[in-house]
């Protein structure tokens, strides 16, 4: 997909429900490795 393709005035900056989710830490003043993994509990 290409910027142009894009119709940044109606993004939707909403809650959308997904069966992934974005995890990560820091720690030592740097962000580690970042991984999108199955939606589940926050340890």
């Amino acid at each position: 997909m290409d910027a142009k393709d894009i119709d940044f005035y109606n993004l939707g900056f909403n809650f959308i429900e997904t069966k992934m989710m974005f995890v990560t830490d820091y720690k030592d003043g740097k962000w580690n490795e970042c991984k999108l993994v199955p939606f589940g509990p926050f340890e």
